[in-house]
């Protein structure tokens, strides 16, 4: 098996056309439930590229999955609430605490800008 783990970051070169989801299943034992998860945050890439669905890799392709991506509470937060001012060129809001305002190498969605 080709690939090694560092600081819960999983990094693999691929030997045989496969899709991720398998490489996955059966070289790391993550299935599809968390696999979606992973997916959905962005916390997978195919050669440094972020990848949010399920894809074929080509032999000698890099995979670099972030196993436990960081959480962030959007879900808490009253959106409509933060905005103390608008106009056509900006946005000025009173950004919550925990929230970043970019996603993260292991969370795309989880910010303020999405």
């Amino acid at each position: 098996m080709n690939f090694r783990e560092k600081n819960r970051v999983l990094y693999f070169v691929t030997k045989t056309a496969q899709p991720i989801s398998e490489v996955l299943k059966n070289h790391f034992q993550i299935f599809p439930e968390k696999q979606n998860l992973l997916f959905a945050l962005g916390a997978i890439y195919n050669n440094r590229e972020r990848v949010l669905e399920d894809k074929i890799l080509n032999p000698k392709d890099q995979l670099q999955v972030h196993l436990e991506p960081k959480r962030f509470p959007v879900q808490t937060v009253q959106w409509k609430e933060i905005v103390i001012a608008e106009t056509r060129d900006f946005i000025v809001i009173n950004k919550p605490f925990s929230i970043p305002v970019h996603s993260t190498e292991d969370n795309l969605t989880e910010n303020v800008l999405f």
